[in-house]
């Protein structure tokens, strides 16, 4: 199987939140079928959903894969609940690891198991900020460029973390 960039999104708001980041990237690097190229920079902003909880910490990871999007979701599932992720849970409730794949190469794929692109790509901050510090120029496939997109976001509440 060719290899093919991937970007994937990181989100945590229970327990140490960039330490749950850290691990969840280090455990996906040591498959042998996926290398991280680049990792964004650490953001910190409130939950959606208007659910009294902790805010979040995201993150955006560049990799290279030899995984289908299939084989990596099931990863990532994989690596969720190993960190502590529950399958049953409210919308939008607290969880120490969230990973989405947010752009597989060129693809697009809609199904009820796995859309590609994220199918909130284009209305979340704390998604498309730290894709642009990763690739100023990034163009996300059916939608167009994330320079363009995040003009029509509240930026205010998504802040970029200096000090890691």
């Amino acid at each position: 199987m060719k290899k093919t960039f991937v970007y994937l999104g990181f989100g945590s708001n229970l327990g140490n939140r960039v330490e749950n980041i850290k691990q969840a990237i280090q455990m996906l690097i040591e498959e042998d079928k996926l290398m991280l190229t680049c990792l964004s920079s650490f953001y910190h902003n409130p939950p959606l959903g208007g659910l009294t909880q902790p805010h979040f910490i995201n993150a955006v990871g560049l990799f290279v894969t030899n995984f289908s999007p299939f084989e990596l979701l099931e990863r990532i599932h994989l690596i969720e609940s190993k960190l502590g992720r529950r399958k049953v849970r409210k919308h939008w409730a607290a969880r120490p690891i969230d990973i989405d794949i947010l752009i597989y190469g060129s693809i697009k794929i809609d199904c009820d198991d796995l859309v590609i692109p994220h199918k909130e790509i284009k209305n979340r901050s704390f998604v498309l900020l730290p894709l642009l510090d990763i690739k100023k120029d990034i163009t996300i496939p059916g939608l167009g460029k994330a320079s363009d997109l995040v003009k029509f976001l509240k930026l205010d509440d998504c802040k970029k973390i200096v000090n890691i």
